[in-house]
């Protein structure tokens, strides 16, 4: 039985718990608008543009409102102080301007906390020398929405139908309704939950879920990869043509995820060869995230309904193409064999444990993330402007101090790496590593189809 409010679900809650300020469970997309086509654009413009389009996307008036015991779970109630003004600012491009300026800018937006006490979110007017704008940036805390439904998200922020009608913030549901609504979700019975059912028969005798994950994770390769999370982040990307990835995918019978994975597994072999680390006969353990959300759904999606598989990385394999076709066998076994939701099962239970971010700075199943999002097949604009390139950025938690997460957009894919500073001076290194194999797995690739960006250290 479902709650009458919009409660908090554990995977959102998740993402609280793992959160400290070394490591904001932050998402944030940067979208360069195209240059000859830019223009002055008032603050007070945009902040109402965007108030007008608030109506499409109601998340991003809301704030977490916890009840006071029994209440059950934190629950979403309108910001009765919301001022669109807290949440939409401008700011200049740093020197020069160009783009390891505008990741450093995107990196630095990202890293404070945001104030629980408001909805978590924040965009930036980035603005160049003449003061045309130049770029948006956009934070977004991982609480509101997973990866998918962030770009929903955005699409009906910055794209979506406009409202003049006035917003009044509705009052926080009465404490006596809240626990009414509480006591009457508990007496549902967790055999009725349909998610518990389809779980079950997929593992036969009630086995639980998650033992499954721990028995493939044990034996996780101990690497330089993991390791404390510092404040200062360092980003890179890699650019491909789409069509150029989805044909070097299919003719080694692989995904452009598989091929996503193969890079990057590239890329951290020649990084753990370049520190002299051994990778004959390594296979590193990466988290492959999955979305859980149905493929009708239709609207800004809130909430996180992901989920993801464990998948093993040969970066004992020296040819890219032998490597590809290895990986698209592991990802298809993943699939067949893991529930998709039983690593967010063990995690949920540490969470109410109250060790769950003890658990993420220390663990050793898991020697990396990677997601992957399709977004928009044609260019869409931002503020009337055309956006060149997005590029999403995702978060670090815990010990895993490097992350991939790659993204389409209007024929092209973007493949973001971010990576903690501190570990990860050589970062240059394994993005040359995915560069070289991009050569070899599509050496007919046509010209300006490969680009990659690195931070530079401020």
């Amino acid at each position: 039985m479902s709650s009458r409010y919009p409660r908090l679900t554990a995977e959102d809650l998740l993402n609280l718990a793992v959160e400290s300020p070394r490591t904001p469970m932050h998402m944030a997309a940067l979208a360069v608008l195209a240059p000859g086509r830019r223009s002055h654009v008032p603050l007070a413009a945009l902040r109402a543009r965007v108030e007008r389009r608030l109506a499409a996307a109601p998340r991003l008036r809301q704030i977490i409102h916890r009840p006071w015991s029994p209440g059950g779970r934190p629950l979403w109630i309108d910001d009765p102080d919301f001022a669109v003004a807290r949440h939409v600012h401008q700011v200049a491009a740093p020197p020069p301007g160009d783009e390891p300026a505008l990741l450093r800018l995107t990196e630095r937006l990202m890293m404070p906390l945001l104030d629980r006490a408001h909805p978590l979110w924040r965009l930036w007017l980035v603005t160049g020398p003449a003061g045309e704008a130049v770029a948006v940036v956009l934070v977004l805390h991982h609480v509101v929405t997973d990866g998918l439904g962030a770009i929903r998200l955005v699409s009906a922020l910055l794209n979506g139908p406009e409202s003049t009608a006035p917003w009044l913030p509705e009052p926080a549901p009465p404490w006596r309704d809240v626990v009414l609504d509480n006591v009457r979700c508990r007496r549902n019975p967790i055999r009725d939950d349909p998610r518990s059912r389809r779980i079950r028969a997929r593992w036969p005798g009630g086995r639980w879920p998650a033992a499954g994950i721990l028995r493939r994770a044990r034996g996780a390769p101990r690497t330089s990869l993991n390791g404390p999370v510092g404040r200062e982040h360092r980003l890179a990307v890699l650019r491909v043509d789409l069509a150029d990835a989805r044909r070097a995918a299919h003719r080694h019978g692989a995904t452009i995820n598989d091929l996503v994975l193969a890079l990057a597994t590239g890329g951290l072999r020649a990084l753990l060869r370049g520190r002299h680390e051994p990778v004959d006969g390594v296979r590193l353990h990466t988290s492959v995230a999955v979305s859980l959300r149905p493929g009708n759904a239709a609207g800004p999606a809130t909430g996180n309904r992901a989920g993801g598989f464990l998948v093993r990385l040969p970066v004992c394999e020296p040819d890219p193409g032998a490597r590809l076709r290895e990986i698209a066998r592991e990802t298809g076994r993943a699939k067949r064999e893991q529930a998709a939701d039983a690593g967010n099962r063990l995690l949920t239970l540490l969470s109410r444990l109250g060790v769950a971010r003890w658990f993420a700075l220390h663990q050793h199943l898991v020697n990396l993330v990677e997601s992957d999002l399709i977004g928009p097949a044609e260019p869409v604009r931002v503020l009337g402007l055309p956006v060149q390139d997005i590029v999403p950025v995702g978060s670090l938690a815990g010990n895993l101090a490097v992350s991939v997460l790659a993204m389409s957009y209007a024929g092209r894919l973007s493949i973001t790496v971010q990576a903690d500073a501190g570990r990860f001076p050589d970062l240059p290194v394994m993005m040359a590593g995915m560069c070289k194999d991009w050569t070899v797995l599509d050496p007919g690739a046509r010209t300006g189809g490969v680009s990659h960006t690195l931070r530079q250290r401020s």
